[in-house]
């Protein structure tokens, strides 16, 4: 509340002393096509945060295209719970599951350090069935995968039989593993 008002009370002195000294101010400058200019060029760039975040505000609202597998070379990564529960059913294979956001280092950082290296790609698509859940919004499904698996931050790694159901101690929670020490990781769920 107190850093609220003297926000406040110093917007409004900005305002005050202003409208107190504007007369004084508009009387000494003439007016002619230059100050015109300058009204155009300042309304003008006035309508550009308008603008951004008035696009921020329809990508809120856009309904989001859901692709159910994004191909990496010979690596699928699945985007959709239900196709990868069916994919993992019919090759009886567990499923690897990735809980990310896009706002979130770690999980940047399990990308570049482990997932993006041929070794773990290869084990992962020998073994598991890999499923990324993206939680940078709070969609529906990430909403129901959180309740699913009671998962509590970013990134998380669990790895779950070929039905869905979690594997008991699989979660990694914050952690992010080399291609070495994942690999060595994901050999004790497999079998």
């Amino acid at each position: 509340f107190t850093l609220l008002f003297v926000f406040g009370l110093g917007m409004g002195s900005l305002i005050w002393v202003l409208g107190t000294f504007f007369g004084k101010f508009v009387g000494r400058v003439r007016s002619g096509p230059a100050t015109r200019w300058v009204k155009w060029v300042m309304g003008l760039l006035l309508l550009l945060p308008a603008a951004y975040y008035g696009y921020i505000a329809y990508q809120g609202f856009k309904p989001a295209l859901v692709v159910p597998v994004v191909q990496q070379g010979d690596f699928k990564w699945y985007k959709d719970f239900d196709t990868a529960t069916a994919a993992a059913q019919q090759n009886n294979k567990p499923i690897l599951i990735d809980f990310f956001a896009e706002w979130c280092l770690p999980c940047l950082e399990w990308d570049e350090v482990s997932f993006s290296k041929p070794e773990v790609q290869s084990y992962l698509q020998a073994h598991y069935i890999a499923l990324k859940i993206d939680c940078t919004q709070n969609t529906p499904a990430c909403q129901a995968a959180v309740k699913r698996y009671q998962t509590i931050g970013w990134p998380t790694i669990l790895i779950t039989d070929s039905t869905g159901h979690a594997k008991k101690g699989s979660f990694l929670v914050g952690e992010v593993l080399r291609p070495k020490a994942f690999i060595r990781y994901l050999k004790q769920w497999h079998k």
